[in-house]
């Protein structure tokens, strides 16, 4: 693996915003000022000690495995020292696990990533000693999330003299019988790997309490196994979290194909099924939808039938020269998207007002406060000011078919999906590009949120998943769905409101 040292007066990265913070300094999203490549700074203090500094950093250098995190380089700038890791926008487990309820086979995949970089690590003669959820990181997958290690802080090498009050610096929550004195071994990693999958399937730790109580317990207190666990999962936990080293698993590999081989029985359990909502009332109406769009005062609606197309509003309706995409509110009225062009219906009135023509199966996204607009089609990317018709255009390099978001009154962001992948383009409205990255998940139905910088989609790997998604800083959450919806909105306070697909 190749390191890249870049000292510079100026840094390379552009920073999102912070992530992380710990005793010896800060961990910030940032982006690559040329590349658009996003990466974890590292800012280090400048107490944090080199000796530590560069025990991490060989550590960092002798491992390369997807479920790892990597250093990808060393910056020195006047301001300090950092590494420059790679970046997962999931957060840590510990987050995920302050958010969501974790089903078994999510808790089995999960610790299975984290198997597999320890399986590597150790092949190496690394042990991590540090093993928990906030040491473990959460990159988005096609399928779900990746678990990735981090933090070697305080790893140790296996050959190393194992002798009592070396090497006692931990989790105590996480930390195996044996670390309390001093010794280490792969089994005590995988020792807090088997608290991890404790606390993922039950939702608890099993043990809580002072450092010393903590302990106290792991080197005297039966494990207690809660019947939230799965019978074919029980004996793993019961041998991960044995006392003594040498009944535990022998090595990581050896859980991870004990894990697997369970999960088949774990495919096989029963789904519980969410309680139907009944709806508050009911209208039967003459004529079909097509739109439907309201605010705080109004609702508007868009109807197709024999008379023409019209948009409705409240008690009033006014014809619309051809079909509607569309209706995006905002606080001058209400815009109504169509095939070749994009409309106002003021507040004040009923009338349409023709704002700006569209290329033919253009994309559009209008600004929150409504002062402009951006269009995307695969000729080009054009900008327009709502009032005074100014045209930017933005040269991008994507040909292929792409959904526009604005972000903010400044920004706008551009995603380019493949199968199995998307890339974003966050632009200004002035049409400078500022951030690329990708996200290793095919989106679709994106759809801004009430809350500046961020939007909602759907992964079309998994379609019953919804993404919440925040450019700055670049984080990623995963919401699993009762229904596989055919449309999504963000509604008041951000909370997303569903359309269900009829089969």
């Amino acid at each position: 693996m190749k390191l890249l040292k870049r000292t510079s007066n100026r840094s390379q990265y552009r920073i999102l915003g912070l992530v992380g913070q710990g005793q010896y300094g800060r961990v910030y999203c940032a982006v690559h000022r040329a590349t658009g490549r996003l990466v974890a700074l590292k800012q280090l203090e400048p107490q944090f000690p080199t000796r530590q500094f560069l025990r991490e950093l060989r550590f960092l250098l002798s491992v390369d495995h997807p479920n790892i995190v990597a250093c990808r380089a060393i910056e020195h700038t006047p301001q300090g020292r950092s590494l420059v890791m790679d970046y997962c926008e999931g957060g840590t487990l510990r987050s995920l696990l302050t958010k969501a309820k974790i089903s078994p086979p999510q808790a089995v995949q999960l610790v299975c990533d984290i198997l597999a970089g320890l399986d590597h690590a150790h092949a190496r003669g690394i042990v991590h000693c540090d093993i928990k959820p906030e040491n473990v990181l959460l990159a988005i997958a096609p399928t779900g999330w990746s678990a990735r290690l981090s933090d070697f802080g305080i790893a140790r090498l296996s050959q190393e003299f194992n002798h009592p009050g070396s090497g006692q610096t931990g989790s105590p929550a996480y930390m195996a019988p044996e670390r309390f004195y001093g010794q280490y071994s792969v089994r005590s990693d995988l020792y807090s790997v088997g608290v991890i999958l404790f606390e993922l399937l039950t939702g608890d730790r099993p043990f809580f309490g002072t450092p010393l109580e903590l302990m106290s317990a792991h080197l005297n207190d039966a494990i207690d196994l809660p019947e939230a666990i799965p019978d074919c999962l029980r004996s793993i936990v019961k041998t991960a979290l044995q006392k003594l080293p040498g009944r535990r698993f022998g090595s990581a590999a050896q859980m991870q194909a004990a894990l697997l081989e369970a999960t088949s029985q774990l495919q096989n359990l029963p789904l519980s099924v969410p309680r139907s909502i009944a709806p508050a009332s009911s209208q039967l109406l003459p004529e079909r939808i097509d739109c439907i769009a309201a605010s705080a005062t109004h609702r508007y609606w868009v109807t197709s039938s024999p008379r023409g197309i019209r948009l409705h509003r409240d008690n009033t309706e006014t014809i619309v020269p051809e079909p509607v995409r569309s209706l995006l509110l905002r606080p001058q009225g209400c815009f109504v998207w169509t095939q070749t062009a994009l409309y106002l219906q003021p507040i004040d009135s009923t009338k349409l007002r023709l704002i700006g023509s569209l290329a033919p199966q253009s994309e559009v996204a209008i600004a929150p406060n409504g002062c402009w607009f951006v269009a995307v089609s695969s000729a080009a990317t054009t900008v327009q000011t709502v009032a005074e018709g100014r045209l930017i255009i933005c040269l991008t390099t994507k040909s292929t078919a792409a959904e526009v978001i604005a972000l903010s009154s400044r920004h706008f962001a551009i995603a380019y999906s493949t199968a199995n992948k998307t890339q974003i383009e966050v632009w200004t409205r002035q049409g400078q590009r500022i951030a690329r990255f990708e996200i290793a998940a095919a989106l679709s139905q994106i759809t801004p949120s009430p809350t500046l910088g961020r939007f909602l989609a759907i992964n079309r790997q998994q379609p019953n998943t919804l993404l919440l998604i925040d450019v700055k800083p670049f984080r990623l959450q995963r919401l699993n769905l009762p229904i596989v919806p055919c449309a999504i909105a963000a509604g008041t306070g951000g909370t997303p409101a569903l359309v269900p697909k009829v089969k």
